[in-house]
């Protein structure tokens, strides 16, 4: 059955293949990780430091950023390892954000409001930085009412490798580490996303892929001629963009590799009954599916979401409602996290080197299919679940009851509702 993969716009963005009928599209490669906005390791040089008993993977143990870190900015790591791990602080319950004119006061209304002991290597060029971290802490304190952990340190420096590495790591040890090097290439780093999501985003026949939601495809694609044409100014606007674009493929790239999780739910949809009446052919029942190729199961997804999409249903990826702060509350998540969890696969060379509990969760088809509802970077490991979920709800986003329980089951950290 022949259906069409793209709908047509008025408008074209970008130049990219455009995809053929009946194949499926191919997933990107994306430069920047698909949690490059709040990722928990640390990079130097384009590889992780080593100890004396060989590579480590420093974001999996207690003070492992503190040990990366201490040859290159060793008097700040040594002033963090002479200090207790951070503890809940009740700050006010609502702190007014009044940005800074000066590094100087952006530091004192740091100390003063969020009660941050010290900024480390900031200069006046990084102004925007330290205010755009000091409102993203703002914003999480007053979703917190004031009860939260709090950074001991921030540090912005060369640390993390270029531009395509994290913005920020964050241990137990309460350091927030900012990549100087993202921060001066903003655009640069932006401009990247948007050339390696091309293929991803956009057709040259002018049309919106079947497997984007219209109408957040087209909000999207008006950011991006904004910031093309020098529209988007401030630094949380170019962030937001940035993460918005990594979390809508990290979606689309799910459902290609994943249709039957994608198909399940939306037969799951009240109005599924109605709209398989319509189907000119009849759509596997999912015992059926479950035995069909990757590549079968995923035609059968786009001839349902075709249909959906002409009866007035688009269930098209439309990725995450985000906030320029979003990988700020990834990192405090870390912070307010009491246990002590693996962090992510990303830490290990290859999957002979999973400890128990990483293993456990990931060959858990619940846990993998109910953390893919927050992201798939939150698949990784359970700590990046727990962090991400954390984010989502810092953001007042209201998550399906089934990653709710799981983060009570894992302990996660209360947020107000």
């Amino acid at each position: 059955m022949s259906y069409q993969v793209f709908e047509n716009i008025n408008r074209g963005y970008g130049a990219s293949t455009s995809l053929p009928l009946n194949s499926k599209p191919s997933t990107p490669k994306r430069h920047v990780h698909a949690n490059a906005l709040g990722k928990d390791e640390v990079i130097l040089s384009g590889e992780k430091s080593k100890d004396k008993q060989g590579q480590k993977d420093f974001s999996m143990k207690e003070g492992g950023l503190v040990a990366a870190l201490g040859a290159t900015i060793g008097l700040v790591v040594a002033w963090v390892k002479k200090r207790n791990i951070p503890k809940i602080k009740q700050l006010a319950e609502h702190i007014e954000f009044t940005k800074a004119e000066t590094i100087k006061d952006a530091i004192a209304f740091g100390k003063k409001h969020l009660g941050i002991e010290k900024y480390s290597n900031f200069s006046d060029n990084d102004l925007n930085v330290i205010n755009w971290i000091n409102e993203g802490l703002v914003s999480a304190c007053n979703k917190m009412r004031g009860k939260l952990k709090m950074p001991k340190l921030i540090h912005i420096g060369d640390e993390l490798s270029d531009i395509s590495n994290p913005l920020a790591a964050e241990n137990k040890h309460g350091i927030l580490l900012l990549n100087k090097k993202f921060f001066n290439d903003i655009d640069a780093a932006v401009n990247i996303a948007i050339n390696n999501a091309s293929d991803l985003l956009f057709s040259k026949n002018n049309k919106i892929p079947l497997y984007l939601n219209r109408q957040k495809a087209l909000k999207l694609y008006e950011r991006i001629s904004q910031f093309k044409q020098g529209k988007l100014s401030t630094l949380g606007q170019k962030v937001m963009l940035l993460d918005d674009m990594l979390k809508l493929a990290d979606e689309v790239g799910f459902m290609q590799t994943h249709p039957l999780e994608k198909i399940k739910a939306i037969i799951d949809m009240p109005q599924w009954s109605s709209i398989q009446k319509r189907l000119r052919d009849d759509i596997p029942e999912v015992d059926v599916l479950e035995k069909l190729s990757v590549d079968d199961q995923y035609m059968c997804l786009m001839k349902i979401m075709c249909q959906m999409k002409k009866n007035g249903v688009d269930v098209g990826a439309n990725g995450v409602e985000s906030s320029p702060f979003r990988c700020i509350y990834h990192e405090l998540g870390h912070l307010q996290d009491i246990e002590t969890r693996v962090m992510s696969k990303d830490g290990f060379k290859n999957p002979s080197e999973y400890p128990k509990e990483l293993v456990d969760w990931l060959s858990n088809e619940e846990y993998m299919k109910t953390a893919s509802k927050v992201s798939q970077y939150s698949c990784s490991g359970p700590a990046e679940f727990i962090a991400e979920t954390y984010a989502q709800l810092i953001s007042s986003h209201k998550l399906p009851d089934d990653v709710m329980a799981l983060y009570k089951k894992m302990n996660g950290p209360i947020v107000p509702v």
